[in-house]
This record gives C-alpha cells, structure tokens and sequence, in this order.
C-alpha cells in the first residue's frame, strides 16, 4: 500500500525537533514505516527539516520517500495544491494529515 504523509508540522520553525503535533508527526512516520515494511511512504517535510534529522528519520528505511515543500510567496500552494498533484500521480491510496487541514485538490 502507498502512503502519502502530510508531515509539514515534523519540526519547529527553526527545524529542530519540537513538542506536541511535531512530536507526534515524527512518531507517526517513524512507527508506520517500522511497523509495515512491505508500505511505501512519501512525506513531505518542510524546508527548515534539518538534513540530520532526515537521515535520522531515514535511517535504514527503503520504503521512505522524502520530499521538501518549497519556499512559495503564497505558502499553502505546495501544501494544498502541488503535495496532493504529486501524491495523486504517485498512486497513493492513503492521505494521512496529522495538521488536520486537508488539501483543496484531494
């Protein structure tokens, strides 16, 4: 099965590892991803995810495919309208959203 995973909230402004939805995005991606091998995953990350922190996230995981938002002058064009594009012609047959605001286009 193929996941796409919204995880824009994976870390603070900053890129560092923060408390509440971003901890709880990094759980997700991480236990998913360890817990279905046989998944496939495409998360997208924001542009301040530290590279540490994604091969941290990686590590020995085939089945994670990551993808960076890029800096737009309106923001939610990548979040809202290119991520569900990409996850679409990816054949994702799962969106999961742990921000709890849904693209236009899905």
């Amino acid at each position: 099965m193929r996941f796409a995973i919204d995880a824009s909230t994976i870390c603070d402004a900053t890129g560092m590892e923060g408390a509440g939805v971003e901890h709880y995005t990094w759980l997700l991606v991480f236990s998913l991803a360890r817990a279905f091998p046989s998944n496939r995953f495409l998360v997208l990350v924001p542009v301040a995810f530290r590279k540490a922190r994604e091969l941290e996230l990686i590590g020995s995981y085939e089945n994670l495919r990551i993808i960076r938002s890029w800096h737009w002058r309106v923001p939610f064009v990548f979040r809202h309208l290119l991520f569900p594009l990409v996850a679409f012609l990816w054949l994702a047959e799962v969106l999961l959203l742990p921000a709890t605001h849904g693209p236009v286009g899905w």
